[in-house]
């Protein structure tokens, strides 16, 4: 089993470990729990 963690970012920030994700997906059973926070400083 792997494990990837992201710490989100821009779609410039986070194009690596997409594409890492994206390389282990072959064929292979995925549980993707997206977590989105808003940010209530804003």
């Amino acid at each position: 089993m792997k494990l990837i963690l992201s710490g989100g970012g821009s779609g410039e920030q986070s194009k690596e470990s997409d594409l890492l994700f994206t390389s282990r997906l072959q064929n292979k059973k995925v549980l993707y729990i997206p977590i989105a926070v808003r940010d209530l400083n804003r």
